[in-house]
């Protein structure tokens, strides 16, 4: 079971914010192929 499968019925309970180019590119692989409003952001 992948991540987004196990937790895609639960609601967010964090946030992280973005600050640096690196960690923006940590979310490059899970956004991959999804619509800018499906993406992580």
């Amino acid at each position: 079971m992948d991540i987004e499968e196990k937790y895609s019925s639960l609601y967010a309970i964090s946030r992280l914010t973005v600050s640096t180019a690196n960690i923006l590119r940590r979310f490059k692989g899970f956004n991959s192929g999804k619509e800018w409003k499906d993406q992580t952001r």
